[in-house]
């Protein structure tokens, strides 16, 4: 493991809105465990003192005079991570809901060779979703999404993320979708086949919950709007593809 650390340049990103309170911190412990990591911080407009805190904990900070959102923040810190030489990329939150100390066992397979992108799991042991719906819709996207590329994945909307400069490059971020659904992104090479098909079977899930759980209408309406973002997903990147 030790001349695989020397090898690689590992970049960590951190988009961050009105995150003072805790991103000093954060980095801190991120430096902690891994002191040879570059911390690269994309302040999305914050109107506190984050940009002041990040540069004072050690960070390089992009600042965006304007919030422009997590798809933009992410596009920007993927950008610029890959401008620093990064042989991997690490994702996270700069609120604290992804642990620091837990990006080695991310970092892990990708050192190994046994993987090019490691999704961090909120899902495994204990539980802490405030909301039940988005839980079952997130477990029932992940069931789904892991059917379809063949490799469990137990949070395929999670954040907290590992990926090797070659994946890194070939990702393809479209504004107005959540960056970590657009990255379950190996279904980029069959794109119409992945999204169209699991967009209609999602779709036919949340009318059959609808029409025979009516208690449960929230989860119905939820999983047919992620239905339909698939198949636009889909239709988007066919045409990316042929072009």
């Amino acid at each position: 493991m030790g001349d695989s650390e020397t090898r690689n340049k590992i970049v960590v990103t951190l988009p961050a809105y009105n995150e003072a309170g805790q991103i000093g911190e954060v980095l801190k412990r991120i430096k902690k465990v891994l002191p040879q990591a570059a911390l690269l911080v994309i302040d999305d407009g914050s109107k506190d003192s984050t940009a002041e805190k990040a540069k004072a904990a050690g960070a390089q900070v992009i600042s965006f005079a304007a919030n422009r959102g997590i798809v933009e923040a992410f596009k920007t810190g993927l950008k610029n991570a890959l401008l620093l030489g990064a042989d991997i990329i690490v994702t996270m939150d700069a609120d604290g809901q992804h642990l620091p100390e837990e990006i080695p066992a991310l970092l892990e397979p990708i050192e190994k060779k046994k993987a090019d992108m490691v999704i961090g799991s909120r899902f495994l042991g204990k539980i802490r979703s405030k909301s039940r719906t988005k839980y079952l819709g997130n477990i029932a996207f992940s069931r789904l999404i892991s059917r379809l590329v063949g490799n469990k994945i137990t949070d395929a909307q999670s954040g907290f993320r590992a990926y090797t400069r070659e994946v890194a490059e070939r990702l393809n971020i479209h504004k107005g979708y959540t960056y970590t659904q657009q990255m379950s992104i190996f279904a980029i090479y069959y794109p119409l086949k992945f999204f169209g098909t699991s967009g209609i079977l999602i779709m036919i899930l949340g009318t059959w919950i609808g029409l025979s759980f009516p208690a449960n209408d929230n989860l119905s309406a939820m999983l047919v709007l992620i239905g339909v973002q698939m198949i636009l997903f889909g239709i988007l990147f066919e045409l990316i593809n042929k072009k």
